[in-house]
């Protein structure tokens, strides 16, 4: 199906063959912290679920979207420092946390 220039490809029932999420949201070095429900926290110093992955990368690497979505929140917070919230869809919505900074014109909506 083509469609402003763009050319997708669907199934019989109109079902999206690309795939809906990127693997990795940027270029990193190393994971830092695995996902994991019974993780040891380095600075609270107690044992508390850590439900998503830290990458290691050199500050003012990229940061893409995962997937299609809308900001829901960019700001800066003691907890998360800066940080970005993406809503995908009625299920998904992710989280970029610690960054160097939030790229222009990010913002809700």
């Amino acid at each position: 199906f083509e469609q402003n220039g763009q050319i997708s490809f669907f199934d019989q029932n109109g079902n999206s063959f690309k795939k809906a999420f990127l693997r990795d949201p940027l270029k990193y070095t190393r994971i830092s912290s695995r996902y994991n429900l019974n993780r040891f926290h380095p600075v609270q110093k107690r044992y508390k679920a850590h439900l998503g992955t830290d990458y290691a990368a050199p500050t003012g690497t990229e940061i893409r979207s995962v997937g299609d979505g809308t900001v829901v929140e960019a700001r800066y917070t003691s907890a998360n420092g800066n940080y970005v919230k993406i809503k995908h869809n009625g299920t998904y919505t992710t989280q970029y946390l610690h960054m160097s900074k939030i790229g222009k014109g990010i913002k809700a909506g």
